[in-house]
């Protein structure tokens, strides 16, 4: 008979056991060293769950005291509290959800990221290391949650930034290696995740405080302990006794399948019941019948050791495999958090706002069924007739005493009391195709891209068994493989989950947004300026303590212009909601410059494999001799013709997205139709020249930029200090000259996008009116341009720092001098960036939008949107005096 134990780490939402399983008998040592395992996971997640009650009270507290100073300040105390349940109203509880929500997705998206990294690190430095590395994350959390909820200086949106440091390792790192741990010391460990919902649902929903929350939650905690802990291992022994059992793991595998299947049912019907369950007295059995199911995991997680899965090897190359094993599994548990978890907080807050058994919505998904819809309410997302959004500016009614102002070349008749489409609307005298020169040029260029990714990936394809298929076995040390190539798609699949997180965090938070950006910038850059000294690499870790202290600086002055901002950021919000198609044209937008970076992460490669001279044999495959020039001027080539396509597509974006927004500007009561397909079809017809030599300039300053990086990257690794400082001088003179080119783009596209001019022209132009009208005060004033700037380094910097650790602890053979680290991270910085900049087009286009249209026709601002220009007036004074300069 083989030694049976378990283990079990229980709370509200962690609970673990071990099961038997054949085979044989792990080592003596295994019995006493479980215990300071099981004192760790104990530790851990005991102070994990007991923090969670407090965090959601002292959320709550914050939101309460602001929402009564406003509405009812006779229910404030003198010390500044309210009572706990005054505070159960659905502003507040909405608000406190959308907090948690984010905080949640904040730490499972650092926790998702950085799980593979993490797990390279943990063989390198050993598991005991990064365990302690991952107590940083939970401890910055929980004392950042404390300092933000009783300093009434710092603002309530602060608190999101606590689970940044995620990156350093959460709830994913921790258990794929506590299992890995336990799967080495026993035969079987595995985990349940439950959902930290419901201490707010029983508060809101039965009006309980938080307290009393607690000790119901206890008692559902009592049935996870005894059922994991007595009646499944009892039940696990019994069936062990029987000798197919014993003889046939298939056999084993079978019954761990009916069990996980009975128990999937329990925790389905039970999180019905949950969602149903009108009463207190209801939802007490409804929360013990769902415990019931907490064992799923205990036999699903049970396969992952079967013979069937993962057969027996030898003992270092077994262990290497089960951390990768459970790292793989607990990223595509977390993953499944990544949707979960702004998915529950959405329906909660739906729940919230509809009331009654509605507020069981959350639970509804995970039955499978709809939520009930309560008859009259209006559709989540939308206020109850004649009230503003929640959270937005209570703006009066819509003035219709009089015709919207034209713009240039429309007569007021035309496009009041009848539709007309974007071409009517925004008429060309005489059009024609501007700068058609240059769009001949970018279509040459283009194929030209094409020419050469096809025959570099000929030859890659040819010499693939030298390349490798996988990220370790490739054996070519004379320039980079299949191993960069798997390393791009990590960092692809980072910058695409970043961006999006982004955008939905700018479109839900637009306020909070703008801290949340200046806070995780300078945490991200002392983090890694911290690692970077750590790994010694002084000189870089310098420079980014400078730049951590220019961020500071920056964000402090930031402060006073950030309710002008977010002014601008919510009413650009609040424009794409009803107008157009914005978000879909960011959503394909971001797809295709997902597909774009792809494509040319691929081709980088290939190049690097199909004309790297030495023992390459693939310089014997198709067209072109191997050589290193061949290699640096087709480099350039495809970086430069990168730059220039994902300039034009992010500049034909922002035209489209340009054209939505004008006819908004110029037209609020009587939009013309097709707005988005005509705005897009004239960015590529007429003006496709005119953005194509924008674009062209952007794209040559940049691919400057970029050789400067790498060369200042370069010196840096020889310990040529004043090539370096050289380097860094040149940079900073093309950032600059950069950033000059980028601003009158912005503008003189959107001039592009109403007008069709030459783009000479329209900067001329454009560039004249904002002088002439002062809005370059109002563009000075707004921050939207520096904060998305900061979302997209910050975006860059997470892919090049992957990128680092990825080459460190994979240690390819081509790189094995280090040669390459430094052309991989500025590649990877260059992809993480411009992904970024094309997902948050559509945000800072409707508002470049608003400022020529203000430039070029004040008064449409003041006639069309009277509420607009006085909540303008309101937060920036200065705006009457600067329109009418």
């Amino acid at each position: 008979m083989h030694e049976e134990s378990h283990i079990a780490s229980i709370d509200d939402g962690e609970e673990a056991t071990r099961v038997p399983r054949h085979g044989p008998s792990p080592p003596r040592a295994s019995k006493g060293a479980i215990w300071p395992l099981l004192a760790l996971l104990l530790t851990v997640q005991l102070a994990w769950s007991l923090y969670q009650l407090p965090l959601n009270r002292v959320v709550e507290r914050r939101l309460c005291r602001e929402y009564y100073g406003t509405h009812d300040p006779t229910v404030v105390d003198p010390d500044g509290s309210v009572e706990e349940e005054l505070c159960k109203n659905d502003e507040i509880q909405q608000g406190l959800a959308w907090v948690l929500g984010a905080m949640e997705t904040a730490w499972i998206v650092g926790d998702f990221v950085m799980t593979i990294p993490l797990g390279f690190m943990a063989e390198k430095y050993g598991q005991k290391a990064i365990l302690w590395l991952n107590l940083t994350p939970r401890i910055f959390t929980i004392a950042w949650a404390l300092i933000v909820g009783f300093c009434e200086d710092l603002p309530l949106a602060a608190i999101v930034a606590g689970p940044i440091l995620s990156i350093l390792g959460g709830d994913c790192v921790f258990n794929s290696i506590t299992y890995a741990l336990a799967a080495s010391l026993t035969d079987d460990y595995v985990t349940r995740s439950d959902t930290k919902l419901l201490a707010q649902y029983i508060s809101k929903r039965y009006h309980w405080t938080f307290a009393s929350a607690g000790y119901l939650l206890s008692a559902k905690a009592v049935v996870n302990f005894l059922l994991l802990t007595i009646v499944i291992p009892k039940i696990l022994q019994s069936t062990q006794t029987t000798s197919a059992l014993r003889s046939q793991p298939e056999v084993s595998d079978r019954v761990n399948v009916c069990y996980a299947r009975i128990c999937l049912a329990v925790s389905v019907f039970g999180a019905l019941a949950i969602a149903l369950a009108g009463t207190i007295w209801l939802l007490f059995p409804s929360l013990l019948f769902y415990a019931l199911g907490s064992a799923l995991p205990v036999f699903t997680l049970s396969l992952l050791k079967s013979p069937s899965v993962s057969p027996k090897q030898e003992d270092q190359a077994h262990e290497s495999t089960e951390t990768h094993l459970f790292s793989i599994v607990m990223m595509v548990k977390t993953l499944g958090s990544l949707l979960g978890a702004p998915l529950m907080a959405l329906l909660w807050v739906r729940g919230i706002a509809t009331g009654g058994s509605a507020m069981g919505t959350p639970y509804f998904p995970q039955y499978g069924q709809p939520p009930p819809q309560a008859y009259g309410q209006p559709p989540y997302g939308q206020p109850p007739y004649g009230q503003p959004p929640y959270g937005q500016p209570q703006y009066g009614p819509a003035q219709y005493g009089q015709p919207p102002a034209p713009p240039p070349n429309q007569d007021y008749g035309n496009g009041y009391g009848e539709k007309t489409d974007f071409d009517q609307a925004f008429k060309i005298e005489g059009p024609k195709w501007n700068d058609l020169w240059a769009g001949i040029l970018f279509l040459i260029v283009f194929l030209g891209f094409v020419a050469v990714s096809g025959i570099s990936l000929q030859g890659y394809a040819a010499t693939r068994n030298y390349n490798g298929g996988g990220i370790y076995d490739g054996a070519g040390s004379v320039g980079l493989n299949t191993n960069t190539i798997i390393m791009f798609m990590f960092v692809l699949c980072v910058a695409t989950v970043f961006s999006y997180c982004y955008v939905v965090l700018a479109r839900t938070f637009p306020k909070q947004f703008i801290w949340v950006t200046g806070i995780l910038n300078i945490v991200f850059g002392l983090v890694t300026a911290i690692y970077m000294l750590y790994q010694k690499s002084y000189a870089a870790g310098i420079i980014f303590l400078v730049f951590v202290g220019f961020l500071i600086f920056a964000f402090i002055s930031w402060i006073p212009r950030i309710p002008f901002s977010a002014l601008m950021l919510r009413t650009a919000v609040d424009v794409s909601k009803s107008y157009g198609h914005v978000y879909m044209v960011s959503a394909l937008g971001g797809l295709l410059a997902t597909v774009l970076a792809a494509w040319y992460s691929i081709t980088f490669v290939a190049v690097y494999v199909k004309y790297s001279p030495g023992a390459n044999p693939a310089c014997s495959q198709g067209a072109g001799g191997c050589s290193s020039g061949t290699v640096t001027g087709l480099l350039v080539f495809i970086t430069f013709a990168m730059y220039w396509i994902s300039e034009w597509l992010k500049n034909t974006i922002h035209t489209t997205i340009s054209g939505v927004y004008g006819s908004w500007y110029f037209h609020p009561h009587n939009p013309p139709q097709g707005a988005t397909r005509g705005a897009l079809k004239r960015s590529l017809t007429y003006s496709f020249g005119s953005i194509s030599l924008g674009s062209l300039i952007v794209a040559i300053i940049n691919s400057l930029r970029q050789l400067c990086s790498v060369a200042q990257r370069s010196e840096a690794a020889d310990g040529n200090i004043f090539g370096y400082i050289a380097f860094l001088i040149l940079g900073c003179l093309l950032a600059i000259l950069d950033w000059a080119v980028e601003f009158l783009n912005r503008y003189a596209f959107s001039y592009i996008a109403l007008y069709g001019k030459p783009y000479i022209e329209a900067a001329k132009d454009t560039w004249k009116m904002i002088k002439d009208r002062g809005i370059d005060a109002l563009v000075n004033e707004c921050l939207i341009g520096p904060v998305l700037g900061f979302g997209a380094i910050f975006v860059g910097y997470a892919c090049a720092l992957l990128g680092y650790l990825y080459v460190t602890f994979t240690n390819p053979a081509y790189n094995r001098g280090g040669d390459y680290t430094a052309v991989i991270i500025a590649f990877s910085f260059l992809i993480g960036l411009q992904i970024c900049n094309i997902f948050t087009t559509p945000l800072s286009s409707g508002i470049d939008t608003i400022f020529v249209g203000a430039a070029w026709d004040p008064q449409a601002l003041m006639t069309n949107h009277p509420d607009l220009y006085r909540a303008m007036v309101e937060v920036y004074p200065q705006v009457q005096v600067a329109i009418h300069a």
